[in-house]
């Protein structure tokens, strides 16, 4: 699929390129057009930003509803983490 750009690639390679989940050529390819493509270079940074920003967060499993009386704890486990978000983005 050719984009507007002109790359002959989806998102995904470009996320794949930043992981290193693509294959060297495939990733030799992403890195040829992104010397060239401004576009893709800051689709490359804004993965790259929200990745950064997704690693700081601590993985909290899901609150064990067998014991209720731990519930509140884990909610301000929960809490604690989520408090600089937007509450729009709290599930």
């Amino acid at each position: 699929m050719t984009q507007s750009c002109g790359r002959p690639f989806s998102e995904d390679w470009i996320s794949g390129y930043l992981d290193g989940a693509i294959s060297r050529s495939d990733g030799r390819r992403v890195q040829t057009h992104l010397r060239h493509c401004a576009a893709c270079r800051r689709l490359l940074s804004d993965f790259r930003e929200v990745r950064d920003l997704l690693s700081g967060f601590h993985q909290v499993g899901a609150p064990d509803l067998d014991r209720p009386e731990r519930l509140p704890a884990q909610i301000t486990v929960r809490d604690m983490f989520c408090k600089d978000l937007p509450s729009s983005w709290i599930l």
